[in-house]
């Protein structure tokens, strides 16, 4: 039953969006949210970064663990704002469409 839903729910996208750019930016509108939810949400980062930090916090002590952790989420928070800045521009216009060849 799902794979049918999914066929028809394909149909019906590809009827009204077509296969411009508009169905490309509808596509990575869906694209970004769902990385951040398998990051995030799914536990990948929580996989990677939670044993490095237990090992900072008993090799070298908490406040070495409390930098690395600081790092790491400067780091985190500063690409997703790169990453999200793709499509502002300083003159206001638009530029998300123009990207969503990428996700195709």
């Amino acid at each position: 039953m799902s794979r049918i839903l999914g066929v028809v729910r394909d149909i019906l996208i590809a009827r009204f969006l077509g296969t411009g750019m508009v169905a490309d930016a509808f596509f990575a509108a869906f694209r970004f949210p769902n990385m951040f939810r398998r990051i995030f949400g799914e536990g990948a980062f929580n996989a990677a970064f939670i044993p490095l930090f237990g090992k900072r916090v008993a090799r070298d002590g908490c406040d070495s663990a409390m930098q690395f952790a600081n790092n790491a989420f400067t780091i985190l928070f500063g690409s997703s704002r790169v990453a999200n800045s793709f499509g502002d521009s300083p003159d206001g216009r638009d530029y998300a469409c123009g990207g969503a060849w990428v996700f195709a």
